[in-house]
């Protein structure tokens, strides 16, 4: 479209159909105008030129100008002659006065034709053929605003490959405001090229600011909020759901950096975290993590929507059964022992408790034999004191190991939570004694009392589950049922002395797998009878014996001291041991299976 606008009242008008040099008159204000050649801006119109009338042409205006009120054309039935009567006319003295006639009607024409002369001379002024009015537009507007837009739309359509022609299309849809089709050329656009800064800014898109984010060489412990904001500087531009999440990341991320200036509990688990994240093994698996302070608990997830929504469930479950088992530690021995809390502040005094749970029995089997140590089906999980690890299959027990209340995992949980702690707070009160730091493979965290070590772990796990939560230092169902078809069988137990005398799992290994399994149920029942016989007897003695073991002293001669007997065998204790065992088996009933 070729079009011009009057310098004084700024009506514009399309003269694509004027040759350049035209001139017209503006319909609005009666401003002479000159059509601009193609492509230059139309000069200004001379002020002192009087505009001059011709008859109009369509000069069709583009967009909104002043309303005008355009002069009536002169026509033949709007002019009007001299108004003047004629006088009376005389009579011819001859009856030949109609042949007059014809020349009254030749004269009075010829009147006619000079006033019309005049008339157009008077209005028009000067003559000057180029010269046009505007006046009403033409009944031809031009394209409508839909085939504007549908042309647009061929276009998108012809040129979705070119950036820069989608940039154009997008300006041109802009101008006509047809939004929809500005977006979709935006959109066009950026999935050609991610970086285009007008289609971004077209879809509401914003640039990330990371000005307010630490540098990456003082972030230590990262988080996933952490990288999340590493992958969105990357991403540059983001929209406005994006930009929100990303707040709420940076907002995270700053309380996680806060909170290891003064946390050291946080600070050492936000420690492990990043050790697990570049350990050689776990950092294979898809894993999510559970903080349950002292405890760090690492759930392996699984790809199966079903076991995912177990695993889930089981996390939560794990995470309460150690919150119980730290709880109830530290209020039966915290006091007598000086135990104190495992995390604190003092990021160097603070320990963390590790758990790692597979998501399968396959899994648990696959990671042993990848670092060389495999397991037999008897073993349900187990605590590494090496490397303080808890390790732990989802799939555990089995058999006749849930019955009722007593279920093997819960079992199993807290058994190998205590065995744990005991560990833990052993190097405390060791190295308290000593004076200095001892290593966790120190011979003195190792107990050569193996009763006293299985026997309390059993005694913990032997928990029972009642409402929210579980009652501990129940009667081991699952223990006491796999003892009792052992005597129907008449099958060998461990003599009390040798119970005493087993240093570790090596002389339970000897034995072979049932004795080793009876000795944990044996164990137990050792330790229930020294807490509970007659009402609570030995259970002084027992406590003085628990803490030499927490200080690194055990065995069978430390036993003989602290219960002051000399030989085990044929002893008082070991007469009313075997009564308290034979109450306890006699009271279990076995299935009719069984």
């Amino acid at each position: 479209m070729h079009a011009v606008q009057c310098p004084r009242c700024s009506s514009t008008f399309d003269v694509s159909r004027l040759e350049p040099g035209s001139v017209f008159i503006c319909g609005s204000c009666r401003t002479e105008l000159t059509v601009p050649p193609r492509g230059a801006p139309a000069p200004a119109a001379p002020a002192a030129r009087k505009p001059r009338r011709r008859a109009p042409v369509n000069v069709t205006p583009v967009g909104p100008s002043p309303a005008a009120s355009p002069r009536p054309r002169a026509t033949s039935s709007s002019r009007r002659s001299n108004p003047r009567r004629a006088g009376p006319r005389r009579a011819s003295p001859d009856t030949g006065g109609s042949s007059r006639l014809p020349l009254i009607l030749v004269g009075a024409g010829a009147v006619a034709a000079v006033i019309a002369i005049v008339l157009v001379f008077v209005f028009s002024g000067e003559s000057d053929p180029d010269t046009v009015i505007a006046n009403e537009p033409a009944t031809d507007t031009g394209p409508t605003f839909a085939e504007q837009v549908g042309t647009l739309e061929d276009k998108l359509l012809e040129y979705s490959g070119n950036t820069m022609e989608l940039e154009r299309i997008h300006g041109e849809a802009k101008t006509l405001k047809a939004s929809g089709l500005a977006r979709k050329a935006a959109e066009q656009a950026l999935r050609l090229d991610e970086q285009l800064a007008w289609a971004h800014l077209e879809m509401g898109h914003v640039k990330f600011d990371a000005s307010d984010l630490p540098d990456e060489d003082a972030v230590v412990y990262t988080t996933p909020d952490w990288d999340m904001l590493l992958a969105a500087q990357q991403e540059g531009w983001l929209s406005a759901d994006r930009q929100a999440e990303l707040t709420e990341a940076k907002d995270r991320f700053r309380a996680h950096m806060e909170r290891l200036k003064s946390d050291g509990h946080y600070k050492r688990i936000c420690m492990w975290q990043s050790n697990v994240a570049k350990h050689p093994v776990f950092s294979h698996y898809n894993y999510t993590t559970v903080e349950e302070g002292p405890y760090l608990i690492f759930i392996q997830k699984s790809d199966d929507r079903r076991k995912a929504a177990q695993l889930e469930e089981m996390a939560k479950r794990k995470a309460a059964i150690y919150r119980c088992l730290y709880k109830t530690f530290l209020d039966r021995f915290g006091e007598r022992f000086k135990l104190g809390p495992l995390h604190s502040k003092n990021f160097k005094d603070d320990r963390v408790l590790k758990a790692w749970i597979f998501a399968d029995r396959k899994s648990f089997d696959e990671y042993h034999k990848y670092i060389g140590m495999p397991m037999g089906d008897n073993v349900g999980a187990y605590f590494n004191p090496v490397d303080q690890w808890m390790i732990i299959p989802n799939e555990v027990g089995g058999g006749i190991g849930n019955i009722g209340n007593q279920n093997m995992d819960v079992n199993v949980s807290f058994h190998e939570g205590t065995h744990q702690l005991i560990h833990y707070y052993t190097k405390r009160l060791v190295q308290k004694a000593v004076g200095e730091e001892i290593s966790w493979t120190d011979s003195r965290l190792n107990s050569n009392s193996h009763w006293f070590q299985e026997g309390v772990a059993e005694w913990f796990g032997s928990a029972v589950k009642q409402g929210d939560g579980w009652d501990l230092f129940q009667t081991n169902i699952y223990r006491l049922m796999h003892w009792k078809s052992d005597r129907r069988g008449k099958l060998e137990e461990w003599s009390f002395e040798d119970l005493l005398a087993a240093s570790d799992n090596g002389d339970l290994n000897r034995r072979g797998g049932r004795m080793g399994a009876l000795y944990y149920a044996q164990a137990w029942a050792f330790i229930s009878f020294l807490w509970n016989f007659e009402d609570g007897k030995y259970r002084e003695k027992f406590l003085t014996y628990f803490g030499r073991e927490l200080t690194g002293e055990s065995g069978l001669r430390v036993f003989k001291e602290v219960f002051g007997i000399t030989e085990i065998k044929g002893s008082t204790i070991e007469k009313e041991y075997q009564e308290y065992c034979k109450k306890l088996i006699d009271g279990v009933s076995l299935p009719n299976n069984r």
